[in-house]
């Protein structure tokens, strides 16, 4: 999920904390409830039925909902859940379930190769030299388990939607590209993990989920509503805190009001990584041992 975050001293971070924030707490709820129906109940785009993870790490969880859900869904693993900011209250966590505070921009608090999942939910997009986290997220995935990514890409926004969500969104863009983050960072993953040479198998799913609607599957279509009205509140939030830095409230209504009208054309790119980290032979760099590898099929067919 989106990291609870904070504007640090180095203007990293732009969105504020899920701490004694309903509403955020509620944005982000919003999403993962939509992607838990849209995947029939899943934690991502693929099956990951036939995965028995022992430990789990969230990276960046914001409401700890995506947590939870792994918790209950892998009763045998310990699920740990880090952020920057605590968990909301109340929120009942499962008993095999734990939270650090922990600052992506730092040095991870865990051994290499600890982790048989380690997941990440728009995160990435959120924080500067995303592309170290993730070389590090990557370092703590046992050999034979998986480093599951979900990010956007939100040039989608430039290329599909209407002038008053293209110039709100060319404005939020460059706020972030200001603070060292990239929300065209969803379909840069594969380069990244492509460039750590451990993953044997890496696969990918791109959803364009349409704000308006206007999809021929019923199912794409209410997760396209429910994330028309996330949209909606990630440009408010965002307009409220960067108000003085550009992004003006006639920029950030007109968005709403384009979204929600008749005939939106906006389309969201969603992107889901779920990589296999292989075994490296240290005497050969270029050898390695596949033999683990398992199915990873999409959960939805098309999608």
């Amino acid at each position: 999920m989106l990291p609870a975050t904070e504007r640090s001293d180095s203007g990293a971070y732009l969105l504020p904390s899920v701490t004694d924030n309903e509403e955020e707490v509620a944005r982000l709820d919003l999403l993962h409830n939509a992607f838990r129906e849209y995947f029939d109940g899943g934690l991502c785009a693929f099956q990951l039925k036939n995965e028995r993870p022992k430990r789990v790490l969230e990276l960046g969880c914001g409401s700890g909902a995506w947590a939870i859900q792994a918790a209950i869904d892998f009763p045998e693993a310990h699920v740990v859940a880090v952020d920057i900011s605590p968990l909301p209250a109340p929120r009942v966590l499962p008993d095999n379930m734990s939270f650090q505070f922990v600052d992506l921009k730092e040095e991870l608090p865990f051994e290499r190769e600890s982790f048989d999942i380690v997941h990440a939910r728009m995160v990435m997009i959120n924080i500067p030299n995303a592309k170290d986290v993730i070389h590090k997220a990557a370092r703590l995935v046992k050999p034979g388990g998986l480093l599951l990514l979900d990010d956007m890409d939100d040039k989608s926004f430039l290329d599909t939607g209407g002038p008053e969500v293209r110039r709100c969104f060319e404005k939020i863009m460059e706020l972030w590209r200001m603070s060292g983050s990239d929300l065209e960072m969803g379909r840069k993953f594969q380069g990244i993990l492509d460039e750590t040479g451990w993953f044997s198998d890496v696969r990918v799913e791109k959803i364009g989920i349409p704000l308006g609607g206007c999809a021929h599957d019923e199912r794409l279509n209410k997760l396209g509503l429910r994330s028309q009205l996330f949209a909606q509140r990630f440009v408010m939030t965002a307009g409220a805190r960067l108000a003085g830095e550009g992004l003006t409230e006639e920029m950030v209504q007109g968005f709403v009001k384009e979204v929600d009208g008749v005939g939106c054309t906006a389309v969201w790119d969603f992107y889901f990584y779920a990589a296999r980290r292989g075994v490296l032979v240290e005497s050969d760099s270029d050898a390695r041992d596949t033999g683990f590898s398992r199915s990873l099929s999409p959960k939805r067919e098309g999608a």
